[in-house]
């Protein structure tokens, strides 16, 4: 950019001097101004899911119910099937979108101690319904210090390969959280040492306009 800059002085450096040696010229000159206004691209969106109520030893969510942000599951046990249904939505005012979904579990050593005494070798198997056609498995990051483990999934259903228009949604990551049915008491007692394991979702969006894919568009916000 810098030597750019100094061969265009230089050229008008030159023209001038030119200029001076012709004589002194008049010019018939015009001044038109054009006010040009530019709006920053509005991106905005919404992550729910059903409220889960528990009757006896069973979960429940209710689809009709207004959607939270938040669920807690107590006395979970070997074999439980915990409904959780994370949904994107783009809001209606909203610029075209692409979106990405990270889930981070905590306890991240007891839960991969107890899948590997048990045979499991991916924990994301106990997200229950999950549409590989509508989402791609980005990444998988690990915390030693924070003992969690996050894996990210990109959205790239719908009939424009991930990308959403106000309004629409992604429908949900997956439909349920289970707990294999093979877990000892210890082994479960591990993974919800003190408070319990937690199970944080987090969504991103960025602007679709200016990228050609989902996988671009994440490149360029991790940047």
């Amino acid at each position: 950019m810098k030597k750019k800059s100094i061969l265009v002085a230089g050229l008008s450096i030159m023209i001038i001097a030119s200029m001076a040696i012709a004589g002194t010229l008049a010019y018939f000159t015009n001044t038109k101004t054009a006010n040009n206004t530019f709006t920053v691209g509005n991106v905005a969106i919404t992550l729910n899911e059903a409220p889960v109520s528990k009757t006896g030893d069973t979960w429940t969510a209710d689809q009709e119910a207004a959607r939270v942000t938040e669920n807690t599951y107590s006395n979970v046990y070997p074999g439980a099937v915990l409904p959780k249904d994370p949904t994107v939505t783009v809001d209606a005012n909203s610029s075209d979108t692409y979106v990405r979904v990270k889930v981070t579990v905590s306890h991240a050593a007891a839960w991969k101690a107890a899948c590997a005494a048990h045979n499991i070798t991916d924990l994301a198997t106990i997200f229950g319904g999950h549409v590989e056609a509508d989402w791609s498995r980005a990444a998988i990051t690990e915390s030693a210090e924070a003992d969690t483990i996050t894996y990210v999934y990109n959205y790239v259903g719908g009939e424009n390969a991930g990308r959403l228009a106000a309004g629409e949604t992604t429908g949900a990551l997956f439909t349920s959280v289970t707990i294999p049915g093979g877990f000892t008491n210890t082994e479960l007692a591990a993974i919800g040492t003190g408070n319990g394991f937690t199970m944080n979702i987090v969504a991103d969006a960025i602007q679709a306009e200016g990228f050609n894919s989902v996988t671009a568009a994440f490149a360029a916000f991790d940047a």
